[in-house]
């Protein structure tokens, strides 16, 4: 894939709302760019998308396909975002 780091040290909340079907939205960001309160499919969104895993992280978790969920107003749960820079761009 070339990424490189992206298991431990704290989860990624992910921009997406969770969807238990995510098949539709082939890799794309599925927040509806007029409601970002709303996925593309219309459901409201109440939980982001949890990937990567933690330093808390269980073995079964603490992989880079890991998805779970977490409400945006919980604080404190070993989560963050990852920044990513393209190389040469600098």
């Amino acid at each position: 894939w070339g990424l490189f780091d992206t298991s431990g040290n704290v989860y990624e909340i992910c921009l997406d709302w969770l969807e238990s079907e995510i098949k539709d939205y082939r890799g794309m960001i599925n927040i509806d760019p007029a409601n970002p309160t709303k996925t593309l499919s219309g459901h409201e969104g109440e939980k982001r998308v949890l990937r990567s895993s933690s330093y808390e992280t269980h073995g079964a978790k603490a992989r880079p396909a890991f998805r779970g969920d977490i409400k945006p107003t919980i604080r404190g749960y070993y989560a963050g975002f990852r920044l990513y820079c393209q190389g040469g761009l600098l």
